[in-house]
């Protein structure tokens, strides 16, 4: 408190995986700094819940002359603020880069996730490579050549 600001509060509340942040300035008491705190949080969780959708189901990327033909893919983890009662389920669109050249490495970008509801984008997740493949060489050909030669299963 201050005599030019008033009774001001930043305040946060969590529930059911959702926290919410509620900032009250130049309120005339202490009390209605604190109602007026409680009524925007209890709106939030009231009118707002977070959905985690599921991605899209990704294939392998092929990877052009690397010592493995592919590598998997990692979907960054969302979580989308959603009004309680609205319309429409989320749908979920990969966009995923060409085939990449080796070297990559893991974690290097492949493209992203973007999620629509009712049509409009809403959010969107990275999606990751899931393990380093280097570059193919005349050493690795040649490993390759004598491991088929006398090491056959």
């Amino acid at each position: 408190f201050t005599g030019e600001a008033k009774y001001c509060l930043s305040g946060t509340a969590s529930r059911d995986g959702m926290q919410l942040i509620a900032v009250v300035l130049g309120a005339e008491t202490s009390d209605k700094r604190f109602a007026a705190a409680k009524g925007m949080l209890d709106y939030g969780f009231a009118s707002y819940s977070i959905e985690s959708p599921e991605p899209p189901s990704l294939e392998p990327i092929s990877i052009l002359r690397g010592v493995d033909d592919s590598a998997s893919l990692n979907v960054e983890p969302i979580s989308i603020l959603t009004e309680k009662g609205s319309k429409g389920e989320i749908e979920a669109k990969a966009f995923i880069n060409e085939s990449p050249q080796a070297p990559v490495r893991e974690g290097d970008e492949a493209g992203y996730i973007a999620y629509y509801k009712n049509g409009e984008e809403i959010a969107r997740s990275k999606v990751y490579i899931g393990e380093s493949v280097d570059e193919v060489s005349y050493a690795s050909i040649l490993s390759n050549i004598i491991s088929a030669l006398f090491f056959k299963k």
